[in-house]
């Protein structure tokens, strides 16, 4: 009992302090839909790292960011799920036009340690949000999951590195993630003009 309430109070401190983070990067823009994005992958950062604490933990096996998160709220014993319906979990633009969660899924069945050593990329804002100039997302890190917001050239990059990574074998994607990758560094490209 006091573990949960101990756990809880740190989650809500830990997403005070990146919203704070976000919200200073970015200036004052609260209803911003990239500060509200930023904001939300923060949320999910929090749920996904206290879910990939144990070295023997694995990214829910899905196609749908939703459809993870919500395995990640069962398995974590939440009952808040019914949140991840709402704006609040998603990015904004997707959500205004087609109740979608937005954020493209590629963590399907990875394994934390490879999250946090091969640095895989675990979801992403689609190319069509934020005018396709800027990105939130994340990623492993150093830190276990780290928050990615970035521009547009910079989301490329990130996916182009996960595609290599995925296609030499350093990073075990599954087949429907590989190509959800490389569709979005694809429309990424096409986004900003690139080839």
């Amino acid at each position: 009992m006091i573990k949960n309430i101990l756990l809880g109070f740190f989650a809500l401190a830990a997403l005070a302090l990146a919203a704070l983070i976000v919200l200073d990067r970015l200036g004052d823009r609260s209803t911003d839909p990239l500060v509200r994005c930023a904001n939300h992958v923060a949320q999910h950062r929090l749920m996904l790292r206290l879910f990939l604490e144990t070295e023997s933990a694995k990214l829910p096996e899905a196609l749908d960011a939703r459809e993870a998160l919500r395995a990640v709220l069962k398995e974590l014993k939440s009952e808040t799920a019914s949140w991840l319906d709402t704006e609040l979990a998603a990015c904004p633009e997707p959500y205004a036009r087609r109740r979608s969660i937005g954020y493209v899924y590629f963590g399907s069945g990875l394994a934390a340690e490879v999250v946090r050593e091969k640095k895989a990329l675990v979801l992403l804002c689609p190319a069509e949000s934020h005018e396709g100039r800027w990105a939130c997302g994340l990623a492993g890190g150093e830190g276990g999951l780290e928050l990615f917001l970035g521009d547009g050239a910079q989301a490329l990059e990130l996916l182009s590195r996960a595609v290599r990574a995925g296609e030499r074998g350093e990073v075990a994607y599954t087949k429907d993630a590989l190509h959800a990758l490389r569709d979005e560094r694809d429309r990424r490209r096409a986004r900003l003009g690139r080839e």
